[in-house]
């Protein structure tokens, strides 16, 4: 539950300064609070504070998961290595929720933050050059394959066989052309973050 203080400090913040996620079913939830040039990223039994300066690359992603389809992910990466993620999902005793207008807010200002302290930063959008054609080729080929099987059964007359790979094949592009478009690497700028990597509230 939440304590008066800090109910206090996040009603004291401006808005999408603060923002509140538990990502794991087991574990602490994690508030994140943008205080001047600082991210302070308090998880009850340790607090984290990254210097916005130090940000190197910010990337946003899109993901699918089992307990929630739409994931969106922001990653931050220091010059000296480390990293630190946020998403739009956080678990509760009801399960995995989204909360994208919270998400989208925060991600907002922490990447006009980052730029502010640091206007050399690098906002990455997608997956890297390498992990974006593999998956795009995962993708085709697994389209491809079940395209080649629900087109046989048909030939062959074996219309069950032939719905499920039309279900199949659905399906398939159901999950893949979210992951494969949206993940395309492309360069952003604070001022002009990409819709398709934010999601609407």
């Amino acid at each position: 539950m939440q304590d008066q203080d800090d109910i206090a400090e996040d009603a004291g913040a401006p808005p999408g300064h603060v923002y509140r996620q538990k990502p794991r079913p087991v574990g602490f939830e994690i508030i994140y609070r943008l205080e001047g040039d600082r991210l302070v990223a308090d998880a009850g039994r340790r607090v984290d504070t990254v210097a916005l300066s130090a940000v190197r690359e910010v990337r946003l992603t899109f993901e699918s998961k089992t307990a929630v389809r739409n994931v969106y992910r922001t990653t931050l990466r220091m010059a000296d290595g480390r990293s630190l993620s946020l998403t739009n999902v956080n678990w509760g005793l009801s399960g995995a929720q989204t909360q994208n207008g919270d998400y989208s807010a925060f991600v907002r200002s922490l990447v006009a933050a980052v730029a502010a302290a640091n206007p050399g930063v690098v906002i990455r959008c997608g997956r890297s050059y390498a992990a974006w054609l593999l998956l795009t080729a995962i993708g085709l080929m697994t389209v491809i394959g079940v395209a080649g099987f629900a087109y046989q059964a048909i030939s062959e007359g074996a219309g069950t066989a032939a719905l499920i790979g039309l279900a199949v094949l659905a399906l398939a592009y159901w999950q893949l052309a979210p992951l494969v478009l949206r993940n395309r690497p492309r360069l952003a700028t604070a001022g002009d973050l990409p819709a398709d990597l934010l999601p609407p509230k």
